[in-house]
């Protein structure tokens, strides 16, 4: 017979595990579009939660390059961001520049 085998201690979490946000996140549900440069069009997208420095974004559509612009229609706010990861359809974006006010002509439905 084989000797019993020791379970394996319990593993300490790691530092390196914990949020390392540099501000606390609202929670939303913000329409919003992601604008390229050269497009015609963006892509719609949802903001599922927001601080002063980053956001989550929900998409369908494909490849996007690292810079954008984000127009929050809920808020009506545009910000350079920078994407810091992807998990097929969520992306996390960093922003590169203070929110700006937009406002959206009467008659005119974004995305």
């Amino acid at each position: 017979m084989y000797p019993a085998l020791k379970s394996d201690p319990p593993e300490k979490p790691e530092e390196d595990s914990a949020d390392k946000r540099q501000a606390a996140r609202d929670h939303v549900r913000d329409l919003s579009e992601i604008i390229l440069d050269g497009r015609k069009y963006g892509f719609a997208c949802m903001i599922h939660n927001i601080s002063q420095t980053g956001a989550l974004l929900e998409v369908s559509c494909g490849e996007l390059p690292k810079r954008f612009i984000l127009a929050n229609y809920t808020k009506q706010t545009k910000t350079l961001c920078r994407q810091v990861w992807r998990d097929n359809r969520m992306i996390g974006v960093n922003f590169l520049t203070s929110p700006r006010s937009f406002e959206i002509p009467v008659g005119k439905t974004p995305v």
